[in-house]
């Protein structure tokens, strides 16, 4: 009769483990639970033991590995769901007992103080008190838990994301180096460079910028325009310009737009491009009934300051009309020379092309 009443006041977990003394299986349990969970912990907030890390789930695996291995745990306790339900288990069944309380007491003091609980607090504690601070230990563990997901689900994003390097780099604009303040203007991504809006609107004539998706550059400008009709012809003051107000004719065909070299008229005129177009188009050609002679015409256009010809064409009277559509790569200038001996030489409908 007094054996029943014991067996009933010390619980099923002693029967479970079978151990003579319920103060050497408590101290036993304790001990070496609360050594490996106070091992799992670091000022950090993750889980830990010794070197390695240990996820959630592994806490069971080291249940079994120091207890149930032991013979201090009965192997059912790890049919539980997940370690928090093994861990207000253990609390549950050590609640329950009365034996080995300061043993147990002290085991539980010692691992609250390990995780960093206040040494003075923990020691006035009962060991209620003790015991529901282990069982917000489970708590802690789910919480850690579901940080860690998401950490590690918050650096595979990052991992997947290009880096960028930033640097400040020299200005040399036009072939003239040029101070700059601009801080982190460049980024660097896998080999490509790439230049800050504000910089490059710095030297730019005309503003870029990005707005609902897609990049603008400049005012928008027509695809194709005349040179001559657009007013940006500029020099060649010996040559007759032809601006819808009269003509000249070609192969019998008569042109209203264009400019005219007379007969020993040697002489440039510059077309203002504003770095918006990539070629010029003309027609070329002998003016009909103006006598016999030679004559050559040169294109040129700016290029980083400095003049690069583009087409350089020798002309005689007896030259057929042609039509030439020639590269100026988006140049702010080009340069027509035209020199005409005994003879008169056209070039009709000029335009610039983007």
């Amino acid at each position: 009769m007094h054996e029943n009443r014991n067996r009933e006041r010390t619980g099923w977990w002693r029967e479970r483990t079978k151990n003579p003394t319920f103060a050497a299986v408590a101290g036993a349990i304790a001990g070496v639970f609360f050594t490996v969970l106070a091992g799992m912990f670091t000022s950090a907030g993750h889980l830990y033991l010794v070197h390695d890390v240990i996820t959630y789930d592994g806490i069971s695996d080291y249940i079994q590995v120091a207890m149930v291995s032991q013979g201090l745990v009965d192997e059912d306790i790890l049919s539980l769901t997940n370690p928090q339900e093994q861990i207000e288990m253990i609390a549950q069944t050590l609640r329950h007992n009365k034996g080995g309380e300061k043993e147990l007491q002290f085991s539980l003091q010692q691992f609250l103080i390990s995780i960093g609980e206040d040494e003075e607090t923990i020691s006035k504690c009962s060991q209620d008190e003790l015991i529901a601070k282990l069982t917000e230990v489970s708590t802690e563990f789910s919480e850690l838990q579901t940080d860690y997901v998401n950490q590690q689900e918050e650096l595979e994003k990052i991992k997947a994301q290009k880096m960028a390097v930033l640097s400040e780099p020299k200005l040399n604009i036009l072939g003239e180096d040029v101070d700059s303040s601009w801080i982190d203007c460049m980024a660097t991504i896998d080999g490509a460079a790439f230049y800050s809006e504000s910089l490059l609107n710095s030297f730019l004539s005309e503003p870029i910028r990005y707005q609902d998706g897609t990049i603008y550059y400049g005012s928008d400008i027509p695809a194709r325009v005349n040179a001559v009709s657009a007013g940006l012809l500029y020099d060649g003051l010996a040559l007759d310009i032809y601006d819808e107000n009269s003509h000249f004719p070609m192969e019998n065909k008569d042109y209203s737009s264009g400019i005219v070299a007379k007969a020993y008229v040697f002489d440039t005129v510059r077309i203002a491009c504003d770095k918006s177009y990539s070629r010029i188009d003309f027609i070329l050609g002998h003016v009909d009934n103006t006598g016999t002679g030679s004559g050559e015409v040169k294109i040129s256009y700016l290029e980083n300051g400095k003049t690069v010809e583009a087409k350089a064409i020798e002309l005689t009277d007896g030259t057929p009309k042609e039509e030439y559509s020639i590269p100026i790569h988006n140049t702010s200038t080009v340069t027509i020379e035209l020199r005409a001996l005994g003879t008169s030489f056209g070039l009709a409908d000029i335009y610039l092309v983007k």
